[in-house]
């Protein structure tokens, strides 16, 4: 596992002990990990982005959007203290973004990938909120705009056959 940012960027054992214990249903099950490697639960599925181009469903992106606002808000709830500065330190997560969230074919959503988690100075965890908030906003309004496109292309080409036929039909008569 990659070091973070945290204040304890190579221990990845205490803030996979939290994630483990919280047993939150956005954290698939961790069968084992220590800090330099973990197991979890395998899950089969696609990016959020993917999802949304796929299915254009912006009521479940905003839904997503908001569990993860929420996780990350429980993350807070765990402390630690600095022996650094004497401040109580944040559980949180500098790397939740489209890629790292999975949606299964049952629209379950869940998150992946754990180096990132770790204790933050509270200043920084609104920064990090921030970052999320901006990076999911930014895919799903792609996400958006692409399947947009893409029905359009659709739509275009159905309407180009249609004209195709019409002209031919015309064509038999001239």
């Amino acid at each position: 596992m990659r070091n973070n940012n945290s204040y304890f960027p190579s221990d990845h054992i205490h803030p996979l002990q939290i994630l483990k214990n919280m047993n939150h249903s956005m954290i698939p099950k961790l069968i084992s990990y220590d800090n330099e490697t973990y197991t979890c639960e395998r899950i089969e599925g696609i990016s959020l982005a993917e999802y949304v181009r796929k299915n254009r469903d912006a009521p479940f992106a905003l839904k997503v959007l908001k569990d993860v606002n929420n996780f990350m808000y429980d993350l807070t709830k765990f402390t630690k203290a600095s022996t650094n500065s004497g401040q109580e330190l944040q559980f949180s997560c500098e790397d939740i973004h489209e890629s790292n969230l999975i949606i299964t074919e049952d629209a379950k959503a869940y998150i992946i990938d754990f180096d990132q988690f770790g204790f933050f100075h509270p200043y920084t965890v609104f920064k990090l909120l921030q970052s999320t908030n901006f990076r999911l906003c930014d895919s799903i309004r792609s996400a958006l705009l692409l399947a947009d496109t893409d029905k359009m292309k659709a739509i275009m080409q159905a309407r180009g056959k249609r004209i195709a036929e019409l002209e031919e039909r015309l064509l038999k008569y001239v």
